[in-house]
């Protein structure tokens, strides 16, 4: 859904640059309606976005329907006065037929059918998909997808989004066939938005590393707790500060981040106005 609202508003998406606004097709099978139209309000309306509601971006609820590719192309064909320049399929193995995700020759023939109706429409076709189980650090990026290797081979571009070593970040990769593949981007996912980080380094998270990061965020959190119920203190980074006195940890800014936001609820925030620092404080409970 971000990539279809920036697509369709000609801004960047998660630090790649968008030449052009676009018409965009979303094809949802997999929230409800009522829910995904919140979903978009809120982020279109996400603090620090420049993203706005606009008529290239058309939304098609299909969760619990069957609808084949053939079918999905005839009615995006039959749009009165709508040429789509990219038509998302979210998520892939909702896709109405009889196919095997793990066999090669059904999910050929899948995507074949989706390279024939790109061609058709004049248009791209962008697919989400998911990985298969397990810390995925270790494999080559475009094999991190469940299932058949098809899904490594036949794309033209593969993005994936994999953990990255810092707790609510994700490492977004990518590799084309037409062009050289871009940077490795780090993204924050903070709710509703994923938040471009170019000050971090591409770092994926290692197996077993997710409990012991939840374990130092969760200590630290209640270390953070502790300094803001002696005094209130004036800026993050004076927070972080703080914090990296009394802990001995080094705590960067979107470490700090992650810590307030597990706090979220057992402290208050004062916001001073733009070009102001903010104020923490402990909350006092009644």
């Amino acid at each position: 859904m971000h990539l279809g609202i920036a697509a369709a508003n000609g801004i960047p998406w998660m630090g790649h640059a968008i030449s052009k606004q676009c018409k965009v097709v979303y094809l949802d099978f997999e929230l409800k309606p009522r829910l995904a139209k919140q979903r978009f309000k809120e982020i279109v309306n996400s603090q620090g976005n420049e993203y706005f509601p606009t008529k290239n971006f058309m939304y098609c609820g299909l969760r619990g329907q069957k609808r084949s590719l053939e079918d999905l192309a005839l009615h995006i064909q039959a749009i009165k006065d709508f040429e789509p320049d990219m038509v998302i399929v979210d998520p892939f193995y909702k896709l109405g037929g009889d196919y095997d995700e793990n066999d090669a020759g059904s999910v050929g023939l899948v995507l074949d059918k989706m390279e024939q109706f790109s061609e058709r429409l004049d248009c791209s076709f962008v697919y989400a998909h998911h990985f298969s189980k397990g810390n995925k650090a270790e494999t080559d990026h475009i094999d991190r997808a469940s299932g058949s290797g098809v899904f490594a081979r036949d794309p033209d571009a593969i993005l994936t989004l994999t953990p990255h070593e810092e707790e609510y970040h994700l490492v977004l990769e990518g590799t084309l066939r037409d062009f050289a593949s871009p940077d490795k981007k780090v993204v924050e996912f903070s709710w509703p938005n994923f938040i471009h980080k170019p000050d971090l380094e591409p770092t994926l998270r290692k197996a077993g590393q997710a409990s012991e990061s939840k374990k130092l965020n969760a200590h630290l959190a209640e270390k953070t707790f502790e300094i803001l119920k002696k005094n209130s203190v004036m800026g993050l980074q004076n927070l972080a500060s703080e914090l990296s006195k009394q802990t001995n940890n080094t705590i960067t800014k979107d470490k700090m981040r992650t810590i307030i936001r597990l706090l979220r609820g057992k402290i208050d925030f004062q916001d001073r106005g733009p070009g102001k620092e903010t104020i923490y404080s402990a909350r006092v409970l009644d």
